[in-house]
């Protein structure tokens, strides 16, 4: 198990290997052989458990099979939308933004807690502007918000509720706020973690 490579030459990842030993086991037990050398109150089979272990944690230490897929920061530029446009730089603030929560917050009623993304109504207002509920959007829904909205709109990546916190790193990054500042806004308790955002930024600025 611990001289197990793939067919390149490169090691597995550890939770491969463990996954390959978990094969052989079932393949034990389908054919018969009822015992469990992965099984901590097995003696028998602590040597090879032992050895297992520390290969999986010296790969794991070398970086093998450590990358995880992250959300992407909404970037707001053109390219995602496949639009093709004249070369010019500027990081103006759209103040659309701004206006779009001051309305929608003159249009939602009062309700009581705090939840701020309330349910639609069908039926418009009088004069055709849009009416919201009292009730809040529902927990499964709102887990995909950010997902759904970026298909809706046509940009492709991988976008999920996390990319808002991304972005907003992003952004303050962009604007040179302290480390402090950032991580009290992302919630991160490390300065390590909150370091993962810095390479969006460059990525940014390219599409806007």
């Amino acid at each position: 198990m611990i001289e197990k490579r793939r067919q390149d030459g490169n090691p597995y990842p550890p939770r491969t290997l463990y996954m390959l030993a978990v094969g052989i086991l079932r393949h034990l037990r389908e054919n018969g052989v009822h015992f469990n050398f992965l099984d901590e109150n097995n003696s028998n089979f602590y040597d090879f458990r032992k050895a297992l272990s520390a290969r999986m944690a010296e790969l794991t230490n070398q970086g093998v099979g450590t990358t995880t897929k992250q959300a992407e920061p909404v970037s707001r530029g053109l390219s995602q939308r496949h639009i093709v446009s004249k070369d010019i730089k500027h990081h103006l603030q759209n103040p659309a933004l701004y206006d779009l929560y001051e309305g929608y917050l003159a249009s939602i009623p009062p309700a009581a807690g705090d939840a701020f993304y309330r349910r639609p109504l069908a039926n418009r207002g009088e004069n055709g502007e849009l009416r919201f509920s009292s009730q809040p959007i529902g927990v499964n829904k709102l887990s995909y918000i950010i997902k759904n909205m970026s298909t809706e709109a046509g940009i492709s990546g991988f976008f999920t509720n996390h990319s808002g916190k991304r972005t907003c790193a992003t952004a303050l990054y962009q604007a040179c706020s302290p480390e402090q500042e950032i991580m009290s806004r992302t919630g991160h308790r490390s300065v390590e973690s909150v370091r993962k955002y810095k390479r969006p930024s460059s990525e940014m600025l390219k599409d806007v």
